[in-house]
């Protein structure tokens, strides 16, 4: 088969086509939450608040809190340009909810995302470029662990039903965690178990 021809059976072949738009819409969508999960996280942290600006944008109100303790991680480029995301990572390091490792990774999905994004269809077209499947576990797996991490770290600390209470890293999971995994189950299932959730949710 020419290499024209792979490229066509690239696009044409209905079962290659959804798998590869599956994957790259799936990557973004969960790079996307991760990236909000980040910054909400330690906004909620501060108590920020969100207005609308003169265009209609949502825009943070920046408390004297959060200017020193976190827009101070980054230098005053990245405060201009609200790298807001980057100075939560490091805010999030310094409290070991993430790593210099993970900041690292973040950065490295991010550069993925970002290819998916602007560059999706050479993946589409070109048997020569083949979507890293690896990268798609490494980003739910940095999601999981900054959910867990602040759920011990923070959430369990503050509420009193867990006074007493030996809770382990296996025994926590958020509500997000569990949708995000059912999704990415479902979305790469075979036709054989693709309605286990369905069949088991709805069943008499």
């Amino acid at each position: 088969m020419t290499k024209i021809n792979n490229s066509w059976e690239q696009l044409l072949n209905p079962k290659i086509l959804k798998s590869n738009l599956s994957y790259i819409a799936l990557y973004i969508m969960t790079f996307e939450l991760l990236k909000e999960r980040i910054e909400k996280s330690v906004d909620e942290f501060f108590y920020i608040e969100y207005k609308k600006n003169e265009k209609g944008e949502i825009e943070k109100e920046i408390n004297e809190d959060y200017e020193n303790k976190v827009l101070s991680l980054i230098n005053k480029y990245e405060r201009k340009n609200k790298f807001y995301v980057k100075a939560s990572i490091k805010w999030l390091i310094n409290f070991n909810i993430l790593d210099e490792n993970d900041e690292n990774l973040f950065n490295e999905l991010r550069i993925y995302r970002n290819e998916l994004t602007h560059e999706f269809q050479n993946y589409l077209l070109d048997e020569k470029k083949t979507l890293d499947k690896k990268k798609m576990g490494s980003l739910v797996n940095l999601f999981i662990k900054l959910e867990k991490n602040w759920i011990l770290n923070f959430e369990v600390l503050v509420n009193e039903d867990f006074d007493g209470k030996d809770i382990k890293w296996e025994d926590v999971s958020s509500g997000q965690t569990i949708i995000l995994n059912i999704i990415h189950d479902i979305v790469f299932s075979d036709e054989s178990t693709e309605w286990n959730y369905h069949n088991f949710f709805f069943k008499k």
